[in-house]
């Protein structure tokens, strides 16, 4: 159960239904956790990931001889950036990859920064910022339509 609340003078705005909540665990072990709320990633963070940076990844992978689908491109952006390792009690490390899903809004943007100077190091493209239009040069593509007939 996640409960949100802001806390003014010492307490929080919804401690009943905190309350109820923590009653309905009577005789249970819990854990307990307060850390700040972080904003999770926007819709229209999605919808740039999936419908600009994924895409284009796909097309230039496939481009240089690799077949994947957008699914395999998330997957592989997820591993190349988003691991990160837990250590064990033997000294060994486990690697995790972190969902997307948990990002906050900064985190994502931290990502798709990092996937974007990636995509144009190692796979030569450029991939346009949020609300950024990739501009064709409609003049020249009409002028040789035109010198063509």
């Amino acid at each position: 159960m996640t409960y949100y609340s802001e806390v003014k003078n010492g307490s929080i705005s919804n401690s009943a239904s905190i309350r109820n909540a923590i009653h309905s665990f009577e005789g249970k072990r819990i854990e307990i956790s307060i850390q700040i709320a972080k904003k999770k990633r926007s819709v229209e963070q999605n919808r740039y990931y999936y419908g600009v940076v994924v895409p284009l990844v796909t097309a230039a992978l496939i481009d240089s001889g690799v077949r994947v689908t957008d699914g395999n491109t998330h997957e592989i952006l997820k591993l190349e950036f988003l691991k990160y390792d837990i250590p064990t009690e033997n000294g060994e490390y486990i690697t995790m990859v972190k969902s997307t899903t948990e990002l906050s809004t900064s985190e994502f943007m931290d990502y798709t920064a990092e996937i974007q100077q990636w995509a144009a190091e190692f796979l030569g493209i450029e991939i346009p910022n949020p609300n950024e239009q990739m501009k064709l040069d409609i003049i020249d593509i009409a002028e040789n339509e035109w010198t063509h007939d």
